[in-house]
Order: C-alpha cells, then sequence, then structure tokens
C-alpha cells in the first residue's frame, strides 16, 4: 500500500499551497480557478425472494464533497469525502432461515466488513495531477472508470483507487494509459487495502464445491494496467487493455469497433475477446486458498447497436468458453462486458452464454426536464448450480428482465435525479435448483426494486 508518509506528504503538499496562496499572487490560478462539486444519495433497494424464503429492504443516505483546484503551470489538486449514514430502517442483517445465507444486495449498501458499522466516512480520493499536451498524470488517490477495474456506481460509495496513473487523450490517431495501483477501497467498505486484501467479497466455491478462502490469504503487491488505442479511419476503432496482477493473473481485453452515421440510423457493431491466464499459483501455492484455478479462461463477444432519433436498439452475445472460470474480483468494479446488466455478472462462470435484447428512448419534456427509459432482456445458459468447477456462486441458468428509467430534473431543480430500477430474474428449469433453496434465495425467481434520489452540485 501506498505508505502513509506519501499520503500525508500529498495532503500536506495541498494544504501548503492553499496557506501559501492567501499570501502571494504568484498561485492565484491555482485557487481562482478552484470549484466544490459533489452529490447527495438517497437509496431505497429492495428485493421480493420466491414463496417463504425472506425478504429484504434498506434505507440508505449518504454523498460526496470534493474539492479540485485550478492548474498551475500543469499542476493541480483534488480531494474528496465520502461518507454513507445509514438510517437504520431495514432488515439487511436478518438471517434466511431456511438456507442461513445473508441476504445478497442490501448488505452492499453497508461495511462490508462490520455490517454493524452504520456510518462510512472516507477520503476517497486525495491526488496530486500534471497535465501537458494531452498528457496527464495522477498520483494518489483518485476514481477511474475502465472495463473491469471501476467505481461501479450501484451502491453508495463506489470502489477508489490507489496508485500512479498515466494517460494521454489526445485527438490524434493513437492514444493510451498506463498505471500501477498498490492500494483499493473496495465499494461498501470503510477503509483502504493493499492488494492482496482487497480480494474480499463474495468469495464463492472452490473448484471441487468447498467454500473459498482466499480473503485475507492473497499474495499481491501491485497491479499493473497498461492500454493502447488506434483509430486508423473514420468510425473504426482497435483497442488492446491488459491487467496485470501480481502473482495471481493476467487479463487482456482486444477490442474492434466500427461506427457509421446514416441518413436516417446509426449503427455501430463490436466484437470483444478477453483472454485470461493464471500467474504462478494463483494467488496462494494452497489451493484451498487460492483465487485463480484453472490455467486459463477465455471470453468472445459481439453487439450491434443501432439508433434512430431517441431510440436506441442493442443485440449482444456473449460466449464463455469451459476453459476455464472467468474471474476478476467483483469488489473492484463492474464487468462491462456487452451482456451485462445491472444485478448480474458473468464473473465466476465458465462454459456459458449470454444473450441480451436492449430497447431505450429519451424524451425532453416541455418544462426542460428530461426522461430515459430502457428495457432489457437476457439469458444466460450456465452450468448446473451443483457443478461448482465453472460455477463458482451456484447460480442456475436464468433470464433476466431490466426495467431501468431516469427522470433529470432541468430549470430551478437542475441537478437533482431520480432512478427506478426493477428487476426480475426468473430460473430455466426449476428441476436445476428447487432441490435446495440456496440455489434459490436472491439467484432465481426473484424481483429487485431500487429508487435512487441523487442532487449533484
Amino acid at each position: 500500500m501506498m505508505s502513509n508518509r506519501l499520503l500525508l506528504a500529498i495532503t500536506l503538499t495541498m494544504l501548503g499551497l492553499f496557506s501559501y496562496a492567501q499570501d502571494t499572487t504568484r498561485f492565484q490560478g491555482l485557487f481562482h480557478d478552484a470549484k466544490v462539486s459533489g452529490y447527495w444519495r438517497n437509496y431505497y433497494m429492495g428485493t421480493i425472494n420466491r414463496d417463504s424464503l425472506t425478504d429484504f429492504y434498506t434505507l440508505s443516505t449518504g454523498g460526496k464533497l470534493k474539492l479540485e483546484s485550478g492548474t498551475y503551470k500543469g499542476f493541480s489538486f483534488g480531494v474528496s469525502y465520502f461518507t454513507s449514514i445509514f438510517t437504520g430502517i431495514g432488515n439487511q442483517d436478518i438471517i434466511d432461515p431456511t438456507t442461513g445465507a445473508a441476504n445478497r444486495y442490501e448488505l452492499g449498501n453497508y461495511d462490508i466488513n462490520d455490517p454493524n458499522n452504520h456510518e462510512i466516512h472516507l477520503l476517497g480520493e486525495a491526488y496530486l495531477r500534471y497535465q501537458r499536451k494531452g498528457w496527464t498524470l495522477d498520483v494518489g488517490r483518485f476514481g477511474r472508470k475502465t472495463t473491469m477495474l471501476n467505481g461501479q456506481d450501484g451502491r453508495m460509495i463506489p470502489s477508489l483507487f490507489q496508485g500512479i496513473w498515466l494517460s494521454n487523450k489526445s485527438k490524434g490517431k493513437w492514444s493510451g494509459e498506463a498505471a500501477i495501483l498498490n492500494a483499493i477501497a473496495p465499494r461498501s467498505t470503510s477503509r483502504w487495502f493493499s492488494i492482496g486484501r482487497s480480494f474480499q467479497y463474495p468469495q464463492g466455491r472452490n473448484v471441487d464445491g468447498s467454500p473459498s478462502d482466499y480473503q485475507g490469504n492473497i499474495a499481491s503487491d501491485f497491479i499493473a494496467i497498461g492500454r493502447i488505442q488506434y483509430k486508423p479511419v473514420k468510425g473504426l476503432q482497435l483497442s488492446v487493455l491488459n491487467y496485470y496482477v501480481d502473482n495471481v493473473f493476467n487479463t487482456t481485453i482486444s477490442e474492434v469497433r466500427y461506427a457509421r452515421k446514416g441518413d436516417q440510423w446509426n449503427t455501430e457493431v463490436g466484437f470483444k475477446q478477453i483472454h485470461q491466464f493464471k500467474v504462478n499459483d494463483g494467488g496462494n501455492a494452497d489451493q484451498t486458498k487460492t483465487y485463480f484455478f484453472h490455467d486459463q479462461s477465455n471470453i468472445f463477444e459481439m453487439e450491434l447497436i443501432a439508433k434512430r432519433n431517441d431510440y436506441t436498439f442493442r443485440l449482444a452475445g456473449t460466449r464463455i468458453t469451459d476453459d476455464g472460470r472467468f474471474l476478476f474480483p467483483r469488489a473492484w468494479g463492474r464487468e462491462f462486458l456487452y451482456t451485462f446488466q445491472k444485478r448480474e455478472r458473468s464473473e465466476g462462470f465458465g462454459d456459458q452464454w449470454n444473450f441480451l435484447g436492449v430497447v431505450a428512448k429519451d424524451w425532453s419534456l416541455k418544462n426542460g426536464d428530461k426522461v430515459s427509459a430502457s428495457l432489457g432482456h437476457g439469458y444466460y445458459l450456465r452450468p448446473n448450480p451443483t457443478e461448482a468447477e465453472l460455477n463458482k456462486y451456484g447460480i442456475p441458468a436464468n433470464s433476466q428482465t431490466d426495467l431501468d428509467i431516469f427522470y433529470h430534473f432541468g430549470n430551478a431543480l437542475r441537478g437533482l435525479q431520480i432512478e427506478f430500477l426493477v428487476v426480475y430474474k426468473q430460473g430455466l428449469n426449476e428441476d436445476d435448483y428447487l432441490f435446495n433453496p440456496r440455489f434459490v434465495h436472491q439467484k432465481v425467481d426473484m424481483l429487485n426494486y431500487q429508487i435512487i434520489m441523487n442532487y449533484k452540485f
């Protein structure tokens, strides 16, 4: 983990610049152009489970406050504070008496390592930044959004990262980024962890069906990230993104996308291939405590997007081969596969087929408000939940329907946004799971709903 001395030095440097700026005009650019931003969030979530299995609900509130300085000779800094204060309304800490299991979704809005801790306070960002000619260098703590490692903004506090991040966003044909990370604050936690200790929830099962026991037992000091993007001609984009997780695994994502604007329809097609391989023992020489079991895993996927006026149509398919489980710690971010849907993941599975169709529409209202809605239906065909080798979490094959509606206020209420999400998951073959309620509870034959009110400023 980045030493406390280095983090203290960054923070003291920021404070020192602020103090010095009070008595000199030399650094006026840093503070004359400084801005404060953030949000306040109220989050209600509930799950209705099958038959007598326990239903859950919870209400949370919290927010973010961020200070970003202006720029002086290319240098700037940022600091943000996150908090999640829980009202105590809900039954998220109840254990279902039939299965003996805790809930799967609502608990994620609490401190996952201490569910009785109903308040989280976190120094989420504290970074120094240098920018020059399209290049940006960040050092410290920051948020990022990449295909697998991102803030996954579906809980009260996002995942955040610590290290050094260099990126180039020039308007030329080539762009890219490189990073070294040595600590992560996983979503729904109240502190920072070294890379090895950030392998946390959910652990699932080993390939032999025994409970996984890798939390706190993974030896890994850093994550190295590299991405190259090339746009040879108009509309065509080629990219390669690589994550090297020290002593555990390597993941390479190769993607080709082509977009075309027509008189009536805008279309886009994408092809993606993901290849993973184990590094050393996958995290621990003791295979009962390791993370990455198989030598490799492979994913192939395709999507087609068509847009006309305010409508968007999308079709996508994903194939995870039977070479091994696709693995990437869920605490590090959403997996932005083409067939990703909210409240569902493909991580932990092998020999799986995914199919997804989505239709979305935007409305601009006369009063200045805007509404966007999407309806998606997907199929996730995976091995029987009893087959632990390629089904880490014991989830049956299922279909999923998502209805996601955003209402964006305008004019005097600009910045206020309300999201309403309903997710229904239905098992595709009851003979595969009804004999064991642990394969049902908060996995299939369930409805999850949420109402989120965000005020961004």
